[in-house]
């Protein structure tokens, strides 16, 4: 069963001792709350600017990849959008080939759910190139369902043919390409690059998306999710503000 975090911090100093630590870490939930504002951003990029000159460090994210960039701000701290099918570095890059069927099917499913999001107030579109997010988390609750149930007959034909996949985000469903990559993927795929070979990865994550990748990286990285005890991870943090805390400690 997961550990919290900060009661066994011994315990992950011994599964660390003699290796190389490395950080990917989700950034909506994880490095800034909910509903975040600038001086909260201000203090993440703060707390990754010193934590990377120690570490090799990325920050792992369903945003999109310019966006997170722009967000994040820091020097040599490699960046994942799009839940790692866009990643960013001073020294590699990579943008996944989703092909030209399931490009064409985004751009058809964008026209279908902003219809359908006209019929909901408060739910969003967003429109990330090689993914699309629906977002409901500002919509009444009771009607959710609904706009979930319009969402998934949109899209089924495109999910039978085996061309995109709908997933399931913190309050949102995330619209991909069917490809066998995740932000797990995208970490190991990272990690073969020289700027973190032969490191540790410590993996810290809120989302439902970050599950995937814990699930992925199980048995050769320390798993963390943020907001209890799920299967998939090691260890467990009660809620964001224990991610800052943790992260402080390391990076002094």
């Amino acid at each position: 069963m997961a550990r919290h975090l900060l009661k066994n911090l011994e315990e992950m100093r011994k599964l660390l001792a003699g290796r190389s630590p490395s950080f990917f870490l989700d950034y909506d939930g994880t490095l800034i709350p909910p509903g975040a504002g600038p001086e909260d951003s201000e203090r993440a990029t703060a707390l990754l600017a010193k934590l990377s000159k120690k570490y090799p460090v990325a920050v792992v994210s369903g945003r999109r990849l310019s966006n997170l960039v722009r967000d994040v701000g820091v020097k040599g701290v490699a960046s994942a959008g799009n839940h790692g099918f866009e990643i960013s570095h001073e020294d590699f890059s990579m943008v996944f080939d989703a092909g030209q069927e399931a490009r064409a099917w985004l751009g058809v499913l964008k026209e279908r759910f902003d219809a359908i999001a006209s019929k909901y107030p408060w739910s969003q579109v967003e429109d990330k190139g090689l993914a699309i997010t629906v977002h409901y988390g500002w919509m009444d609750k009771a009607k959710i369902p609904a706009l979930r149930s319009d969402i998934k007959d949109a899209a089924r034909e495109a999910v039978a043919r085996g061309v995109i996949r709908l997933r399931n985000s913190k309050m949102a469903l995330e619209v991909q390409p069917n490809a066998d990559w995740d932000k797990g993927r995208a970490v190991l795929w990272m990690l073969e690059r020289p700027f973190f070979k032969d490191t540790t990865p410590v993996y810290i994550g809120d989302d439902q998306t970050d599950r995937y990748a814990c699930k992925a990286l199980k048995g050769r990285s320390i798993t963390v999710y943020v907001g209890g005890v799920v299967e998939e991870a090691a260890f467990y943090l009660k809620k964001q503000a224990e991610v800052i805390s943790f992260l402080d400690l390391i990076a002094e």
